[in-house]
Protein backbone atom coordinates (compact mmCIF):
# COMPACT_ATOMS: atom_id res chain seq x y z
CA UNK A 1 0.00 0.00 0.00
CA UNK A 2 2.98 2.28 0.86
CA UNK A 3 4.34 2.10 -2.70
CA UNK A 4 0.86 2.97 -4.36
CA UNK A 5 0.43 5.47 -1.97
CA UNK A 6 3.46 7.22 -3.61
CA UNK A 7 2.34 6.38 -7.09
CA UNK A 8 4.71 3.75 -7.34
CA UNK A 9 3.81 0.86 -9.60
CA UNK A 10 5.11 -2.14 -7.83
CA UNK A 11 5.09 -4.57 -11.44
CA UNK A 12 7.17 -1.57 -13.12
CA UNK A 13 9.45 -1.99 -10.02
CA UNK A 14 9.49 -5.46 -10.87
CA UNK A 15 10.20 -5.22 -14.36
CA UNK A 16 12.90 -2.51 -13.58
CA UNK A 17 14.94 -4.62 -11.15
CA UNK A 18 14.98 -7.46 -13.87
CA UNK A 19 15.32 -5.64 -17.08
CA UNK A 20 18.12 -2.76 -15.22
CA UNK A 21 19.15 -4.83 -11.93
CA UNK A 22 17.83 -2.96 -9.44
CA UNK A 23 15.50 -0.09 -8.32
CA UNK A 24 15.72 3.53 -6.51
CA UNK A 25 12.70 5.51 -5.34
CA UNK A 26 11.67 7.35 -2.62
CA UNK A 27 8.11 7.14 -0.38
CA UNK A 28 7.01 9.04 2.33
CA UNK A 29 5.48 6.97 5.31
CA UNK A 30 4.49 7.77 9.01
CA UNK A 31 6.18 6.55 11.52
CA UNK A 32 4.52 4.60 14.82
CA UNK A 33 4.63 7.83 16.73
CA UNK A 34 3.14 10.01 13.89
CA UNK A 35 6.08 11.51 12.28
CA UNK A 36 6.46 12.01 8.61
CA UNK A 37 9.33 9.69 6.91
CA UNK A 38 10.91 10.15 3.65
CA UNK A 39 12.63 7.36 2.71
CA UNK A 40 14.84 6.22 -0.26
CA UNK A 41 14.28 2.21 -0.81
CA UNK A 42 16.86 0.50 -3.40
CA UNK A 43 15.28 -3.02 -4.55
CA UNK A 44 18.39 -4.97 -6.07
CA UNK A 45 18.22 -8.47 -7.78
CA UNK A 46 20.67 -11.48 -6.88
CA UNK A 47 21.86 -12.86 -10.10
CA UNK A 48 20.58 -16.70 -10.64
CA UNK A 49 23.18 -18.51 -12.63
CA UNK A 50 20.62 -20.30 -14.26
CA UNK A 51 16.91 -19.55 -13.78
CA UNK A 52 14.91 -16.42 -12.76
CA UNK A 53 16.43 -13.99 -10.25
CA UNK A 54 14.34 -15.70 -6.87
CA UNK A 55 16.21 -13.21 -4.17
CA UNK A 56 16.29 -9.52 -3.75
CA UNK A 57 18.03 -6.99 -1.17
CA UNK A 58 15.92 -4.14 -0.02
CA UNK A 59 18.35 -1.20 1.16
CA UNK A 60 16.26 1.54 3.22
CA UNK A 61 17.75 4.56 3.76
CA UNK A 62 15.72 7.65 5.87
CA UNK A 63 16.25 10.60 4.09
CA UNK A 64 13.86 12.89 6.69
CA UNK A 65 16.22 14.95 8.78
CA UNK A 66 18.96 15.57 5.77
CA UNK A 67 15.75 16.59 3.36
CA UNK A 68 14.93 18.83 6.47
CA UNK A 69 18.29 20.40 7.29
CA UNK A 70 18.25 21.26 3.03
CA UNK A 71 14.69 22.70 3.45
CA UNK A 72 16.27 24.80 6.22
CA UNK A 73 19.10 26.06 4.34
CA UNK A 74 16.94 26.86 1.42
CA UNK A 75 15.01 28.70 3.61
CA UNK A 76 17.59 30.60 4.98
CA UNK A 77 19.14 31.31 1.75
CA UNK A 78 15.85 32.90 0.22
CA UNK A 79 14.57 34.92 3.22
CA UNK A 80 15.14 37.27 5.85
CA UNK A 81 15.74 35.53 9.15
CA UNK A 82 14.35 38.53 11.04
CA UNK A 83 11.35 39.62 8.92
CA UNK A 84 10.79 36.24 7.16
CA UNK A 85 10.19 37.96 3.65
CA UNK A 86 11.87 37.23 0.56
CA UNK A 87 15.69 38.62 0.82
CA UNK A 88 16.28 40.82 -2.12
CA UNK A 89 17.88 37.76 -4.28
CA UNK A 90 14.28 35.92 -3.67
CA UNK A 91 12.04 39.07 -4.73
CA UNK A 92 14.66 39.52 -7.84
CA UNK A 93 14.19 35.76 -9.24
CA UNK A 94 10.33 36.36 -8.38
CA UNK A 95 10.46 39.51 -10.24
CA UNK A 96 12.16 37.92 -13.42
CA UNK A 97 9.91 35.01 -13.48
CA UNK A 98 6.80 37.69 -13.32
CA UNK A 99 7.99 39.81 -15.82
CA UNK A 100 8.59 37.26 -18.06
CA UNK A 101 5.21 35.63 -17.05
CA UNK A 102 3.91 38.94 -17.96
CA UNK A 103 5.12 39.12 -21.23
CA UNK A 104 4.15 35.94 -22.58
CA UNK A 105 0.50 36.28 -20.71
CA UNK A 106 0.11 40.04 -21.91
CA UNK A 107 -1.22 41.39 -18.64
CA UNK A 108 0.21 44.71 -16.87
CA UNK A 109 2.46 44.43 -13.79
CA UNK A 110 2.82 46.90 -10.64
CA UNK A 111 5.65 46.64 -8.45
CA UNK A 112 5.40 48.76 -4.82
CA UNK A 113 8.24 49.45 -2.96
CA UNK A 114 7.90 50.93 0.93
CA UNK A 115 11.31 52.58 2.82
CA UNK A 116 10.55 53.43 5.78
CA UNK A 117 12.28 56.56 6.81
CA UNK A 118 14.29 56.45 9.45
CA UNK A 119 13.63 53.04 10.58
CA UNK A 120 17.32 52.43 11.38
CA UNK A 121 16.62 54.86 14.25
CA UNK A 122 13.95 52.99 15.65
CA UNK A 123 15.90 49.67 15.67
CA UNK A 124 18.69 51.63 17.32
CA UNK A 125 16.97 53.42 20.24
CA UNK A 126 13.96 50.98 20.80
CA UNK A 127 16.00 47.69 20.08
CA UNK A 128 15.81 44.87 17.59
CA UNK A 129 12.51 43.56 19.03
CA UNK A 130 10.21 46.28 19.19
CA UNK A 131 12.36 47.15 15.32
CA UNK A 132 10.93 43.20 14.56
CA UNK A 133 7.38 44.08 15.88
CA UNK A 134 6.83 47.18 14.22
CA UNK A 135 7.72 45.82 10.79
CA UNK A 136 5.03 43.14 12.09
CA UNK A 137 2.25 45.21 12.73
CA UNK A 138 3.00 47.07 9.77
CA UNK A 139 2.87 43.89 7.58
CA UNK A 140 -0.21 43.36 9.07
CA UNK A 141 -1.94 46.25 8.33
CA UNK A 142 -0.70 46.65 4.86
CA UNK A 143 -0.82 42.96 3.94
CA UNK A 144 -4.69 43.93 5.70
CA UNK A 145 -4.90 47.14 3.24
CA UNK A 146 -4.60 45.55 -0.07
CA UNK A 147 -6.72 42.72 0.77
CA UNK A 148 -9.49 45.14 1.16
CA UNK A 149 -8.51 47.05 -1.49
CA UNK A 150 -7.66 44.79 -3.99
CA UNK A 151 -9.88 41.83 -3.45
CA UNK A 152 -7.08 39.44 -1.07
CA UNK A 153 -4.33 40.25 -3.53
CA UNK A 154 -0.92 39.23 -1.97
CA UNK A 155 1.07 41.96 -0.30
CA UNK A 156 4.42 42.89 -2.16
CA UNK A 157 3.66 40.74 -5.22
CA UNK A 158 2.45 40.85 -7.95
CA UNK A 159 -0.73 42.78 -9.17
CA UNK A 160 -2.28 42.26 -12.49
CA UNK A 161 -4.04 44.42 -14.44
CA UNK A 162 -7.47 43.73 -13.85
CA UNK A 163 -6.94 44.17 -9.82
CA UNK A 164 -5.42 47.82 -10.81
CA UNK A 165 -8.23 48.24 -12.47
CA UNK A 166 -10.57 47.40 -9.94
CA UNK A 167 -8.50 49.79 -7.58
CA UNK A 168 -8.67 52.46 -9.79
CA UNK A 169 -12.45 52.06 -10.14
CA UNK A 170 -13.41 52.15 -6.78
CA UNK A 171 -10.61 55.54 -7.02
CA UNK A 172 -8.21 53.65 -4.26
Amino acid sequence: PTLLRNGIDPLQLQQEVLDVGHWTGRVRCSAADGRVLCLELTVSGIPEPIGPQRYYIVTVSDLTQQLQVQELLDRQRSYDSLTELPNQREFKQRLDLALRASEAEGFMLCVACLDIDLFKRVNAQAGEAAAHLLEDRLHARLLRLVELQLGHQPVAQLLRSAALACAAATGR
